[in-house]
């Protein structure tokens, strides 16, 4: 029985020590890309998305319809929208700051962002494209984990978890632009 105990001790710390291993060698990259087609035109949902405490309304809405509210503290900088309008989100001990580098009415917004990190590590894209039926609004994401034990695997996971929260994020954004609705700023 003692030497059944030691072989499975010992299995344990290799399955552990292989672990640690594997988590450092994946890649600490992630990319997450979604997409939804609204019935408008790119300039009327530009509005919607390129000033922050409007664009954070969304976020939220989303939050509440998956069930995981969450209680966001905001700190916005630069101007109210545009290239250089930016802000930081804290909740729950994460902290997220996006700043906009462009902002064009047919082509969408770019961003830059530094996730739990205070180096940029994150850029993206809210892209429009017109179609014969609206707006593909394609929402596209690539960033590093700042952090080298297992970040590969947190990688991994983040990009799995970051698709579902822009698709429904980008649900919300379609309900109110195709409403045509007067979404307030977030505080």
């Amino acid at each position: 029985m003692k030497k059944v105990l030691k072989i499975l001790g010992v299995l344990l710390v290799v399955c552990c020590v292989l672990g640690v291993v594997l988590a450092a060698l994946l890649p600490k990259e992630w990319k997450a890309e979604t997409s939804v087609v609204i019935a408008a035109p790119p300039a009327e949902i530009l509005p919607y998305v390129h000033r922050p405490r409007r664009w954070l309304n969304f976020v939220e809405r989303y939050a509440q319809a998956s069930g995981r509210p969450a209680e966001f503290t905001y700190t916005f900088e630069g101007p109210e929208e545009g290239a250089g309008a930016g802000w930081t989100s804290e909740s729950q001990g994460s902290r997220v700051s996006i700043r906009f580098t462009s902002s064009d009415p047919e082509t969408g917004v770019a961003y830059e962002g530094k996730i739990e990190s205070d180096e940029v590590n994150d850029h993206g894209v809210i892209a429009f494209e017109a179609t014969p039926e609206g707006t593909l609004v394609v929402w596209r994401d690539a960033g590093t984990i700042p952090f080298s034990r297992g970040g590969g695997l947190v990688a991994g996971v983040l990009g799995g978890m970051l698709e579902p929260f822009f698709l429904g994020t980008l649900e919300e954004l379609k309900k109110a632009v195709e409403a045509k609705e007067d979404v307030p700023d977030v505080r």
